[in-house]
């Protein structure tokens, strides 16, 4: 039987990085940014402990943390805590008075800022809305938003001022309510005992429903929330601070066994195609744009709590070549058209059109793609001309487009 210490094989002092080169596509594409996670887990029997700790580094201007449901089915939650071998839970020692402040509601979104009784840091952030100072030395602010299809405002964001960012998605239909589980720490973060990134100031647009904070080492962020539904939270991190020594987040959760977590495996790649996947207490380290922090064994507490996902959004489009048939400018039916479509990630389709027409897939063997255009459309125009387009596209949804114009010479068998 393994011993918590078998089932854990890495220590604050063991973080193997597993280094890949990036293979990036044609036509001189930027390079997709080295960015790589350690695992700074240890064992606990404490479920109430943040004992799960990974930080991911490398030089990002931008990054996403996306919260949707758990792949199993969720039945009877229990949002409980389980303090079973935790001992003394300490750590809140400075005394603020408390206090509650709706700053904001137009009826779909609310805006909440939260001073607790009782914090582990010495002071809290200075929260405003529209510029406008709304509270000092606030611990959390919390953002509710309608779901479209129901009358519930339930909180799906809170950030907390160590930098500590929690987030979920709606309720599946049918469910009344569901639970935050896993954190994800935004900002330059280093470490007070326990990591953090401690906030200055927070500034809450009510226009964009972004969040501009200053932190107190230094630079700045924006938080835009992209999207809350019954399907997925998902929030997009504007860096502007230093990322060469420090981590740019931090992903904290816990894990004491398998049933017993907030999570229990790491997958990594990129973005929606992670190819490598380990539990959590076997993950070494690896380089990648991408990590789904997820839970696959049903656990006895906060069953509901989401997946996590951070990545590095792609913006490169792909690169994308057309070969003329040949060295003829005139189409036939019997014409074939070849090319080649890249991506410093990867490409999820081609297609073509003819002028205006509708677009057809085309199917890729590998990056190569080839069709025959049937020219019956420029003859039933009398064209002397055609045009065809030939467009790729990416996992991301970035598109590259390419066109070429050939002479009509009729529907020749």
């Amino acid at each position: 039987m393994k011993t918590l210490s078998d089932m854990f094989r890495f220590t604050d002092g063991l973080k193997l990085i597993i280094l890949f080169t990036v293979t990036l596509g044609m036509g001189g594409a930027e390079a997709a940014p080295f960015v790589f996670a350690v695992n700074e887990s240890v064992p606990t029997i404490c479920l109430e402990e943040d004992n799960v700790s990974v930080p991911i580094s490398g030089t990002v201007g931008e990054f996403s943390v996306m919260a949707t449901h758990p792949r199993y089915a969720v039945g009877l939650d229990n949002p409980d805590p389980d303090f079973t071998g935790c001992g003394i839970m300490g750590g809140e020692d400075f005394t603020f008075e408390p206090t509650s402040i709706k700053a904001f509601d137009n009826g779909v979104t609310a805006f909440w800022v939260i001073r607790k009784e009782s914090f582990w840091r010495p002071q809290g952030m200075t929260v405003k809305v529209d510029g406008v100072i709304v509270a000092q030395d606030a611990h959390r602010i919390e953002i509710a938003e309608k779901i479209v299809d129901a009358n519930s405002w339930p909180i799906s964001l809170a950030w907390y001022s160590d930098g500590y960012l929690r987030l979920k998605p709606h309720p599946q239909s049918g469910q009344t309510t569901n639970h935050f589980g896993s954190s994800v720490i935004v900002g330059p973060v280093s470490k007070d005992g326990r990591p953090l990134a401690e906030i200055e100031t927070l500034d809450f647009s009510t226009a964009s429903k972004s969040m501009t904070v200053t932190y107190r080492a230094g630079g700045s962020a924006v938080l835009r929330i992209r999207e809350i539904s019954r399907t997925l939270a998902r929030v997009d991190v504007e860096v502007d601070f230093s990322t060469s020594n420090n981590p740019f987040c931090t992903v904290r959760s816990n894990f004491v066994e398998q049933g017993r977590s907030d999570l229990d495996h790491i997958a990594w790649g990129s973005p929606f195609v992670e190819g490598n996947e380990t539990p959590i207490n076997d993950f070494e380290g690896a380089e990648g744009t991408s990590w789904l922090f997820s839970r696959k064994i049903r656990s006895d507490r906060r069953h509901s709590s989401p997946d996590i996902r951070v990545f590095i959004p792609d913006t490169t489009p792909p690169v994308i070549s057309y070969r003329s048939p040949g060295n003829l400018r005139k189409i036939t039916s019997r014409t074939v058209h070849r090319g080649v479509a890249s991506d410093d990630r990867h490409v999820s389709s081609v297609s073509y059109r003819m002028h205006t027409g509708p677009w057809r897939p085309v199917t890729l063997q590998g990056a190569l793609w080839s069709f025959r255009a049937n020219s019956f459309p420029a003859r039933k125009r009398n064209l002397r001309s055609v045009k065809i387009q030939v467009m790729a596209e990416d996992s991301s949804g970035n598109r590259a487009l390419t066109s070429r114009r050939f002479s009509y010479q009729g529907n020749s068998r």
